[in-house]
């Protein structure tokens, strides 16, 4: 028998009705409130390991910690400063670009010649993407620091295709959208922005 915390018998009478939850609730498997028209609100700590699966409107109030993956299906309405964490990845001369460094979303590019940076394949790229769809996508932004007028060229890799401005000069920064087209056949876009 999987461990569930099951949360509908003590609330039966309240259906369609708003249930607030004032204290803290922890979970380790699977949280389940079954039957509820109604909105639930949560105040306190949330502190969900494992699989938390919600059909229907969630409204947040204050902070949200996710460790691991997190799947929105459908509109997304965010109505606060929504922050994606970036690192910075150094490259030099020309390089194959990993699927890892890639998705750090900042490539440093400190070139002593003209370098081209070949993104990764299709299959890598898709294969590092978590629960990857046709449509996922990122940018990226690759920093030109070279101490010269060298030029960095981008490339896609084995099932990339290459669209727009691709070349970054020196001293400039250039952003670039990276668009999944296709996941039994890995396939994406890149699209040189600016």
């Amino acid at each position: 028998m999987s461990q569930q915390v099951k949360v509908y018998r003590e609330l039966e009478l309240l259906q369609g009705a708003d249930i607030k939850a004032y204290t803290d609730m922890r979970s380790t498997k699977k949280l389940d409130y079954e039957g509820s028209t109604g909105k639930v609100t949560l105040t306190g700590d949330i502190a969900q390991t494992g699989n938390l699966a919600v059909t229907g409107d969630v409204a947040v109030t204050g902070d949200v910690a996710v460790t691991g993956k997190t799947v929105l299906t459908g509109e997304s309405v965010i109505d606060h400063y929504l922050y994606s964490k970036k690192t910075q990845t150094a490259l030099a001369d020309t390089a194959t670009v990993t699927a890892a460094q890639l998705l750090t979303g900042v490539l440093d590019g400190t070139p002593t010649a003209a370098a081209t940076y070949t993104l990764p394949t299709a299959a890598l790229l898709v294969a590092a993407i978590a629960n990857c769809k046709v449509g996922s996508s990122f940018l990226l932004v690759i920093n030109n620091k070279a101490a010269t007028a060298l030029t960095i060229t981008v490339a896609a890799g084995t099932g990339g295709t290459a669209n727009g401005t691709l070349t970054v000069a020196q001293n400039v920064i250039r952003a670039f959208l990276i668009l999944i087209t296709n996941v039994s056949t890995p396939a994406y876009f890149v699209y040189g922005l600016g």
